[in-house]
């Protein structure tokens, strides 16, 4: 036998405890009118903030490059007669760098040789080649140091580490005096900045000197990196000010978004 199961018109009478909905309920005109101004006004502050961003990608990508060839340093300072060295071009892409100088200095009336390189390039990678970093994979122990060592330039002082590295034993080993300093968002420095302080900067100088030296030799006293950094510091800042001035006014650093 089969069985019809009607099906059970719906009611038209709200169940005990559910509202039925009012098809009169709207908000009214003046509340639409703030809700279209809300979403306007995030709307805009979404195009401001992707226009700032671009900015500061814009700013970050064209101040990777240097503000001037670092080559146009001077090969002679002084009493100090430079030539220009082949820096290895693997060396010179794990710094990161893109601009360098590579030089061995001699000052000609003590015969004191220097080997000198100037890097310029992105915060983050040129931050991280410190001697500390550098000097081990080549085989040298760190024998004393970082000093700080305050090098006079006129009236003011740029600071520098100064340390020793070592490879060999006894008599037949090699001795390194490095002096490294870095130069970014317009003061000196010898330490790594820290990322966050470097984010927005879009490149950085590295200063970095090295030369023999001799069980015993005293290195606090009339040190010749210290006369040769006196001499080429100088020379480094005025580039560094004058590309600043022959700089456009638009690419000024951009202000971060607030808020």
């Amino acid at each position: 036998m089969s069985v019809t199961i009607e099906p059970v018109p719906a009611s038209s009478t709200p169940v005990a405890g559910i509202s039925a909905p009012r098809a009169a309920r709207r908000l009214p005109a003046a509340t639409w009118g703030r809700v279209a101004l809300a979403v306007a006004l995030l709307g805009v502050a979404g195009g401001v903030r992707a226009w700032q961003a671009q900015r500061v990608a814009d700013y970050l990508r064209v101040g990777m490059a240097s503000p001037f060839p670092l080559k146009e340093l001077p090969t002679t300072l002084g009493n100090w007669k430079g030539k220009d060295d082949q820096l290895d071009e693997q060396v010179a892409r794990n710094t990161g760098c893109t601009d360098h100088v590579f030089r061995t200095y001699v000052d000609e009336q003590t015969g004191v040789r220097l080997s000198v390189i100037v890097l310029y390039g992105p915060p983050v990678e040129v931050s991280e080649h410190s001697p500390e970093n550098c000097y081990p994979k080549s085989g040298y122990g760190q024998i004393a140091g970082p000093d700080l060592r305050p090098v006079r330039i006129g009236r003011q002082t740029v600071p520098f580490h100064s340390l020793v590295f070592a490879k060999g034993e006894g008599g037949g080993s090699e001795r390194r005096e490095v002096y490294c300093t870095w130069q970014y968002g317009g003061r000196w420095s010898p330490t790594r900045a820290m990322t966050k302080q470097i984010e927005r900067i879009p490149g950085m100088y590295k200063v970095h000197v090295d030369r023999q030296v001799t069980p015993g030799e005293s290195l606090e006293v009339n040190n010749p990196c210290e006369s040769f950094l006196s001499l080429l510091i100088p020379e480094l800042e005025q580039r560094i000010a004058e590309s600043a001035r022959s700089r456009p006014s638009s690419s000024a650093s951009p202000r971060p978004a607030r808020g």
